[in-house]
């Protein structure tokens, strides 16, 4: 560990000289103003809202000059960087919109942005632990309905019982929650309009603009029984349930999708089920909903699934031979490798278990050999990276 500290100490002599010598269009000893572009696939509104994001994450790259890509040889360099562009905005004092277009079913967005050199210094000289450590407990939106009776035509509510014990819960277990009472509320209501037009790619991107590295969705649910009688009494019972999504705001991949069910049926006097209903199926269900949840997030932040996809390539030749040929890299992890998720005449996608970042993914894909066949970086953004493919039948 001393080692590690050490080698960052020379890092931070080598960042401040690049600072020094490094060209941008305004700069002083604490800040810089540079010109940056974001790509993002898609076109529309959330595209467009991906491609500023990825500007953003860029332009904190260009302020930093080679510094971030120099640093790969420094143990656990790869935690701190993905630290620091997950929250590129925090460190952006001043942004400006110079320019946005699309081409070829690819948004593009032009900014110049001043960032504050000085709070990245102090992010990446803060300490290792502390960093990983919070890098392992991400910062989280809960948003629910809840519906007291799904047979009637009352629509379901934002918010309620149940949302609140899952905050609770979550709190409870070390996660983060984005604070309601402190945020944007224009954009949190856009957020929750997002939820409830079902439309997953715009939710990430206005998560991620609160710095969330997720979202924890979904629906609570009573399904009444109808009444029967007890010692002269009606006694009302309820199928209860609580379906649920976790959802990444940097990818919008959805990492968990599952209904909890209550394995009983929740009983009471009144013909409507009521907060007390909600708030047992929280703390009954909630548990494993946690439990879903760390185990994916763990496994993604221990290795670093990243979602590739190769362009100009038909599947036969994508699986005969660049699969293979991707697989022998060496960053590859081992024990799970590459996986197929889906491919087109033309287009391949997978997911890749790297033992690195993005930039010595990208740098390593680029470097795979095969006879007449090159492959060249179309777009990044997040965890997800475009490569076209030529030479390759």
């Amino acid at each position: 560990m001393k080692d590690v500290f050490r080698l960052q100490n020379v890092c931070l002599l080598v960042f401040v000289a690049v600072l020094a010598a490094h060209s941008a269009v305004f700069a002083d000893g604490n800040t810089q103003t540079v010109r940056a572009t974001g790509i993002a696939v898609g076109e529309g509104k959330s595209a467009q809202e991906s491609a500023l994001l990825d500007a953003q994450r860029k332009a904190v790259v260009e302020a930093a000059g080679v510094f971030i890509d120099a640093q790969s040889f420094v143990t656990n360099y790869e935690l701190i960087e993905e630290h620091i562009l997950s929250h590129a905005r925090g460190y952006i004092t001043d942004s400006k919109t110079i320019k946005e277009w699309t081409d070829q079913g690819l948004s593009y967005c032009e900014i110049r942005a001043t960032v504050g050199v000085g709070n990245l210094r102090r992010d990446w000289t803060a300490a290792l632990p502390q960093l990983i450590h919070r890098q392992s407990e991400p910062r989280c939106i809960v948003i629910f309905t809840e519906d007291a009776d799904t047979t009637d035509s009352v629509p379901a509510k934002l918010g309620g019982s149940c949302a609140h014990r899952m905050e609770n819960l979550l709190q409870k277990h070390g996660l983060r929650l984005i604070d309601k009472n402190t945020i944007d509320h224009v954009l949190y209501k856009d957020t929750e309009a997002a939820y409830l037009r079902g439309d997953t790619e715009q939710l990430a991107a206005k998560a991620q603009q609160f710095n969330a590295e997720l979202l924890i969705v979904g629906e609570a649910e009573a399904d009444p029984l109808g009444p029967h009688s007890m010692n002269g009494h009606n006694i009302y019972r309820w199928n209860m349930a609580m379906n649920a999504r976790v959802i990444r705001a940097d990818t919008a991949e959805i990492i968990v999708s599952d209904s909890y069910p209550r394995s009983t049926a929740y009983t009471d006097v009144s013909p409507r089920c009521g907060n007390k209903g909600f708030r047992e199926l929280a703390d009954k269900v909630g548990p494993k909903l946690l439990r879903d949840l760390t185990d994916k997030w763990q496994q993604r932040f221990l290795h670093r699934i990243f979602e590739m996809q190769f362009h100009g390539c038909s599947p036969d030749s994508f699986r005969q031979q660049l699969l293979p040929a991707l697989s022998r890299m060496p960053g590859v992890r081992a024990y799970d490798g590459i996986t197929v998720r889906n491919t087109a005449a033309e287009e391949s996608m997978a997911e890749i278990y790297w033992a690195g970042n993005l930039h010595s993914l990208i740098s390593a894909v680029k470097s795979v050999k095969i006879d007449g066949v090159e492959l060249s970086e179309g777009s990044s953004s997040g965890m997800r990276v475009r490569f076209e493919v030529n030479g390759l039948n």
